[in-house]
């Protein structure tokens, strides 16, 4: 069994059909036997946290600009609702965009087949 040697390496990843022991010992299971979908997994990872930092970006920029506003009078509680709405709106519509399958170039001749998002 895999599952010891898994959970003692710095970063334990179980290929194919691991047991269900293995798979809980493992940092990251890939359910394919090609290992480049574990770049895959490193691109996801850094993508996700790309989005992670904007989301806070932007949600911390909106607050800081937002509550003084408010406090002070300047918006209407409606006007900050409906902007607090829209920042959140926002947030989640970019935390979904690695969901996407990739742009096609048009200027080529051959379209990239969608790349799976799943490992």
């Amino acid at each position: 069994n895999d599952a010891p040697a898994l959970a003692q390496a710095d970063l334990g990843i179980a290929f194919g059909a691991p047991t269900a022991l293995a798979a809980q010992a493992a940092d990251l299971v890939v359910t394919s036997d090609r290992l480049e979908r574990v770049l895959d997994a490193f691109a996801l990872l850094a993508t996700t946290q790309r989005r992670i930092r904007q989301n806070l970006g932007w949600a911390l920029s909106y607050n800081a600009i937002a509550i003084p506003l408010a406090m002070a009078g300047a918006i209407t509680p409606l006007a900050a609702a409906l902007a607090m709405v829209a920042s959140s709106a926002l947030v989640v519509a970019n935390a979904t965009r690695p969901l996407l399958p990739p742009r096609v170039d048009d200027g080529t001749e051959v379209a990239r087949r969608p790349r799976a998002r799943t490992v």
